[in-house]
């Protein structure tokens, strides 16, 4: 999660400049980016790299089902492994400490669908 907060911060000057946002709203972003790392700091370590270590497995599992040309398969194993992961508390918790911020970049924030554009074996 270390690692969203960090893209976060290296794509705000580049958002906030592209919509030519004032320095008080850019101000108010960095705290919230602060806010949010701070809240970060403060979550499950142990599940979240219990998180982490699934997501490697599952990636290696996902690879191997592309290149198998499984592509359905690894497909349905991502979303439901979205699914599982974004109920968890850990993952509850950490949804809540990027509210504020994700609210703030909506162009950063997508809904992954089940089309072919954003299929899981052409990341």
């Amino acid at each position: 999660m270390f690692k969203i907060s960090t893209l976060l911060v290296l794509l705000l000057p580049v958002t906030v400049f592209a919509q030519n946002i004032d320095p008080a709203k850019f101000e108010q972003m960095k705290q919230q980016l602060k806010a949010m790392q701070s809240c970060i700091q403060k979550t499950d370590k142990a599940e979240m790299k219990k998180i982490g270590q699934q997501a490697k497995a599952l990636d290696v599992e996902i690879k191997a089902l592309c290149s198998a040309g499984e592509r359905d398969a690894a497909q349905q194993k991502a979303i439901t492994f979205g699914k599982e992961i974004a109920v968890s508390p850990t993952m509850e918790e950490m949804k809540k400490c990027g509210e504020q911020v994700t609210a703030m970049l909506p162009s950063l924030i997508s809904e992954m669908g089940d089309s072919e554009e954003n299929h899981v074996c052409d990341r």
